[in-house]
């Protein structure tokens, strides 16, 4: 693990694939097991200030995920201080579904419940099978009717909040519906 202090509020912190290995940790537990991410984050929180002396005690973070091509993983962490806040973090949602039936069984709940609007349902949701679960991405989830939220989460799982997570499905997923993932599912049930 290698730490690079960027600004005083800003550091990097290249997590090798060999640190994946230390840590029993994947890619795919990282994005999927909010519990496994939190505590892999406080671990390096810890270190970064022990190594670099970077403290966050009473500050808000914005944490950054990617995927290095080396297969570990590159981490931005930035102190907001004052007003700052996370750009877009509140707009973009990932919920995981079980399985196929699952999103079929929510899609024929929204049906039956009148919640479907094809304009309020269009090109913001997309649907990812990856290893044997389906995600569900919405890009604009300001725009969604609170009904709506609480039906998803009746069906789905909601995960942690990651700005490269719609990339990793898409590149190592298999896209279903890529857009209009609500609407082509409900005109596909047939009742």
């Amino acid at each position: 693990m290698k730490f690079e202090k960027l600004t005083d509020n800003k550091i990097r912190i290249l997590f090798s694939i060999e640190d994946m290995s230390v840590n029993k940790i994947s890619a795919e537990s990282f994005f999927s097991d909010k519990n496994i991410s939190q505590n892999l984050l406080q671990s390096i929180l810890t270190k970064a200030e022990k190594e670099i002396g970077f403290k966050t005690e009473d500050y808000k973070l914005m944490v950054e995920t990617i995927l290095s091509s080396e297969g570990g993983f590159i981490f931005t962490i930035t102190k907001l201080v004052d007003n700052e806040s996370i750009d877009n973090n509140n707009s973009y949602k990932v919920f995981r579904f079980k399985n196929f039936d699952n999103f079929i069984s929510f899609c024929k709940y929204i049906k039956n419940m009148n919640y479907f609007n094809a304009k309020k349902l269009s090109k913001d949701f997309s649907l990812v099978l990856y290893e044997n679960t389906y995600y569900l991405s919405i890009l604009n989830i300001d725009n969604l009717s609170p009904h709506l939220l609480l039906a998803l989460t009746e069906f789905s799982d909601t995960m942690s909040y990651s700005p490269y997570i719609d990339g990793f499905l898409n590149e190592y997923g298999k896209i279903i519906f890529n857009g209009d993932a609500i609407c082509k599912c409900i005109k596909m049930i047939k009742e």
